[in-house]
């Protein structure tokens, strides 16, 4: 009995929160999808450029041993560090 009435709880918030279902209408996208991209264009692997993460620039009395850090653990940040 209890049960019954904890699934009836359930299907009747399920009912508010989905709704009767009446707008089965797809949705329309406002701006178009983009024109996807010609072979010509697209460069191949090896032509590819990484990103290359942006080499911090330490200033101060202990730059010399913030750099040593930073070359021996590349991942190394001052603000996480302090």
């Amino acid at each position: 009995m209890i049960l019954a009435a904890f699934a009836l709880f359930v299907l009747s918030r399920l009912y508010i929160a989905l709704g009767k279902g009446e707008n089965n209408r797809p949705v329309s996208r406002t701006t178009p999808a983009p024109a996807p991209e010609d072979s010509a264009s697209r460069k191949k692997p090896d032509e590819l450029t990484l990103p290359q993460p942006d080499r911090p620039i330490f200033t101060g009395p202990a730059a010399a041993g913030l750099e040593e850090i930073y070359n021996a653990d590349r991942s190394f940040n001052t603000s996480s560090f302090l």
